[in-house]
Formats: C-alpha cells, structure tokens, sequence
C-alpha cells in the first residue's frame, strides 16, 4: 500500500508577489511593537494575494455559496472556464454570478443578518 502525499505546508513562491510585497512595505504603513504583539502584521502574502492587516483598516471578506454555481447551469459556465484569457474569464465569471441564478441566500434578511452577526 502506498503512502498518501505529504500535503504542501509552505506557501508557493511567487517572485512577483514577493517583491510587490517588499516594496509595500519599503514606503507604506509599517506595524509597531505593540501592533505586532496585537497581532497586526502590515503588509504580507500567503502564497497567492497580498494581504494588508493594520487597526482601523476596513477589509472585506468574498463569500462564494454552495449554490453560486448552480449544476442545472452547467453548460452556460464551462464555456466561460474554457477561456483562455484569466483577465477575460474571471470578468465573464463575475458577471455569471452577478446575475444571481441560484438561491441567493444572502438577499434573505435572516440570513444576512446571522452573517452579519458572525463576521462581527
């Protein structure tokens, strides 16, 4: 029997982002002490996107729910993925979800409030 893969701990090196992220940091905010031992960390990535934390900054959080892409629809969104263009296919994707085909749970008032509630 063969053993399962190690999964992948480390965050996968972009250069690019590396180096966007060092030069954000070279001229923009930069955490004191006291923030750090607050758990701010300024600019930083993760691997994919770079991430900003300071106090009183507001950020947004992207929620994509079980039903945004809804099976039924399948064929109006594989066309989309087989774009070769990312700028092109994540702008086409944007504008599918947009359109709200599934249930949209978030316009419901009781559950955008025990959202609300929770991201609070």
């Amino acid at each position: 029997m063969e053993s399962p893969k190690p999964i992948r701990r480390t965050p996968p090196k972009n250069v690019g982002l590396l180096e966007l992220i060092r030069g954000k940091r070279e001229w923009d905010w930069k955490p004191s002490i006291a923030e750090l031992k607050q758990g701010f960390r300024g600019w930083h990535q993760r691997g994919f996107l770079p991430h900003f934390d300071a106090p009183d900054v507001t950020q947004f959080v992207t929620f994509q729910l079980h039903d945004s892409f809804p099976v039924t629809r399948g064929a109006e969104f594989e066309a989309i993925l087989k774009e070769p263009d990312d700028s092109a296919k994540r702008r086409k994707l944007e504008a599918w979800l947009d359109r709200g085909h599934g249930e949209c749970w978030l316009r419901r008032r009781d559950v955008a409030e025990l959202v609300e509630k929770g991201l609070l």
